[in-house]
């Protein structure tokens, strides 16, 4: 940076915007992205011609890699999945009400169930949203909903997610089509749990989905980077 820059509008609104962000705890990468533009007023671009070029080059790469990593992968086969949940309700054309489960996803597209809604014994399903924000769904008694639901658990804890959805479905487990939308990455804490009170069998997948949310070396080391969202169907052991 240009050392005449230090005391400059632009260099100044970078740092206290840097700063201020900083000191608030829980805050996204992403809310840094409007001082990008402030901290490149202050580079020097006549300097050497190499360094310049090479800055250059590294900022067109990054962009390129993060627009194909953000724009196209981070919760991208969060949309198919949904999608493939309503065309499969619809094919049901069952009188069984329905509970769809996400957990560890964006907030789930329910418009794409709207086919399914319309269509639900020729009336709306007057589906019931829940989300952990909101609900208290570790405690909630799922018994007493009668209609169709859905639940977004978010990114809760992997032991509370099981001890939960455990609870639903050893609930009237017979009168309600169970299902479930998970990244695999996460599934990866269901995997020989003996916590785990239900069955879940793969209905759809894709790899063109990546979680970059819920990492967990600690717990699963490399494996914790498998990309990939599944469909599930719950059942009863």
């Amino acid at each position: 940076m240009k050392s005449g820059y230090l005391k400059t509008t632009p260099f100044l609104a970078y740092i206290s915007g840097l700063l201020s962000l900083s000191i608030i705890p829980h805050q996204e990468l992403r809310f840094l992205i409007p001082i990008i533009p402030l901290a490149c007023c202050c580079v020097n671009l006549n300097g050497s011609p190499r360094f310049v070029q090479l800055v250059i080059r590294l900022w067109l790469i990054f962009n390129v890699f993060m627009t194909i990593l953000m724009g196209f992968l981070h919760q991208a086969g969060l949309v198919g999945a949904t999608n493939y949940l309503g065309t499969t309700l619809d094919n049901e054309n069952s009188v069984k009400p329905f509970s769809l489960i996400y957990w560890r996803t964006y907030k789930p597209p329910t418009w794409l169930l709207k086919t399914y809604q319309n269509t639900y014994n020729g009336t709306d399903s007057n589906m019931v949203f829940f989300n952990k924000d909101e609900d208290d769904l570790l405690n909630a008694d799922y018994s007493l909903i009668e209609g169709d639901y859905v639940v977004d658990f978010m990114g809760l804890e992997a032991d509370k997610f099981i001890e939960t959805v455990s609870r639903i479905v050893n609930t009237n487990p017979n009168e309600r089509r169970l299902y479930l939308v998970a990244p695999d990455n996460s599934m990866m804490n269901l995997e020989e749990n003996e916590n785990v009170r239900f069955n879940f069998i793969e209905l759809w997948s894709t790899k063109w989905h990546y979680d970059l949310d819920h990492f967990e070396p600690n717990k699963f080391g490399i494996k914790t980077f498998t990309p990939g969202i599944t469909v599930y169907k719950l059942t009863q052991y």
